[in-house]
């Protein structure tokens, strides 16, 4: 946990500091910094042991890495140790989340804008793919880590329920789907959350099913899909929300579940290791707990990862056309790739699983408050990058342009 602190806190100072060099003004960058110390979602979440967090932070990396390169004009990629860098953080953001993989993608974008760096991209690239096999091949093996990927599976058991519900079952595939699950209550599909459907209390659901032959699973979701489209894209659309709507009308998305009273905050997992929670300001966190659930009532502002993935987007944007350079764009490939991804795949409606386009989004959101730069700070800043990159010891006289 207080690794986790630590780590947040020093990558979010790295990136107010970059962004102090995109043009944005001091007075702007407490700005920032106070507004993202304030969020409450910042502050229960990174407190959280859970794979999500060290995932927010290994893809909020990789974001910053590709600000720096980008404000640099490619000349960061140059410097001894940038494609270790980028290599080790891209294979983190893969290792940490089973859908991490698409951020990879981001890096042929690098090389594509910076050609005279394609060699360093690439060796980036080879690094992280490398790390990832070499640890979840021989290192898992080594240390007794197996069993089935039956998580693949979830998203397509979130659509098959959506079928049950809709009663689009074939005939001849409600026997098969009886023996997973019991079909009365429409596999207790609900698009927000796929909990009910694995966990409902007296309808249990056989995992072996479906693990003795993954195949046939996949089979009745394709037939279904095939023959009733309009189900699996309305479950899509419904469960991306998360990605996409800032304001969710109806149920269905929980920041986090709170109860009042008793100084107990439950939020992604169960206490199963019997720790007790024994304050030192009592009244404090009294306090602070009715502040979080009066917040649930401005979810779509303070809770909602819609909003600050806009604003981000739109950040990088404004700086793009103030610098007339549209690589500062590729910033927004490792959230973007990642929130495309999760829009398919989302199970929930839960932020945790769109942190990193939270957290992501409200510190390129000051880039919206960036001044023009004069003619004579960009010359300056010109100057100083030629004169780096031409320095024998370094690049061999090369210029990366």
């Amino acid at each position: 946990m207080l690794v986790q602190i630590v780590a947040a806190s020093a990558l979010i100072g790295w990136g107010l500091a970059l962004i102090l060099e995109a043009g944005v003004s001091r007075g702007a960058a407490w700005l920032a910094c106070a507004v993202i110390a304030a969020l409450p979602a910042n502050g229960y979440l990174v407190i959280a042991v859970s794979k999500d967090i060290p995932y927010t932070l290994s893809l909020l990396a990789l974001t910053l890495l590709f600000l720096r390169t980008t404000l640099t004009r490619g000349y960061s990629l140059q410097r001894p140790g940038a494609w270790l860098w980028l290599g080790v953080t891209a294979a983190l953001v893969v290792l940490y989340r089973h859908n991490g993989g698409p951020a990879l993608l981001a890096l042929p974008g690098l090389a594509l804008a910076y050609c005279r760096s394609w060699r360093r991209v690439a060796a980036a690239l080879v690094l992280a793919l490398v790390l990832v096999a070499g640890i979840r091949g021989p290192l898992y093996r080594a240390l007794g880590i197996h069993g089935p990927a039956i998580w693949l599976a979830l998203p397509f058991i979130h659509q098959v329920a959506a079928h049950v519900r809709a009663g689009t079952v074939p005939p001849e595939q409600i026997e098969y789907l009886g023996r997973i699950r019991r079909l009365d209550d429409g596999w207790g599909y609900r698009w927000a959350t796929i909990d009910p459907t694995l966990f409902s209390p007296g309808a249990r659901f056989d995992w072996q099913v479906i693990i003795e032959n993954p195949r046939r699973f996949l089979d009745a979701w394709w037939a279904m899909t095939r023959r009733n489209p309009g189900v699996t894209l309305r479950h899509l659309r419904r469960s991306s929300s998360l990605v996409w709507r800032v304001r969710q009308k109806g149920p269905g998305f929980r920041p986090y579940y709170l109860k009042v009273g008793d100084g107990v905050v439950t939020t992604i997992a169960a206490n199963d290791l019997g720790l007790e929670r024994r304050s030192k300001l009592p009244s404090v966190m009294e306090l602070l707990l009715v502040g979080l659930a009066r917040s649930q009532d401005a979810s779509w502002l303070l809770l909602r990862p819609a909003l600050p993935l806009y604003l981000g987007l739109a950040g990088l944007a404004a700086l793009a056309l103030r610098r007339r350079e549209w690589p500062v764009l590729l910033t927004a490939l490792p959230v973007v790739l990642h929130s495309l991804a999760l829009m398919s795949t989302t199970l929930g409606q839960e932020l945790r699983f769109q942190y990193p386009a939270y957290l992501t989004g409200w510190l390129l959101a000051a880039l919206l408050l960036a001044k023009p730069r004069g003619l004579a700070a960009e010359a300056a800043v010109l100057s100083s990058s030629v004169h780096e990159a031409q320095e024998p010891d370094r690049f061999d006289g090369v210029s990366p342009w």
